[in-house]
């Protein structure tokens, strides 16, 4: 799991018997992780290429 987490991921681990009876609540807690990360990282572009539209110089 460390690999994963190294790499960005996020991991979930539920009992079955809570996803099978507590669907709702296992969403809920799926979105609540998620768009707590989108507020935390800027999704914003990248800077623009130095060179028109990614073209390099000679």
């Amino acid at each position: 799991m460390e690999w994963l987490h190294a790499r960005g991921a996020i991991v979930f681990r539920f009992w079955n018997n809570d996803v099978l009876m507590e669907t709702g609540t296992i969403m809920e807690t799926i979105y609540l992780v998620f768009a707590t990360s989108l507020r935390s990282t800027a999704l914003t572009p990248g800077p623009s290429p130095a060179c028109g539209r990614g073209e390099h110089s000679a």
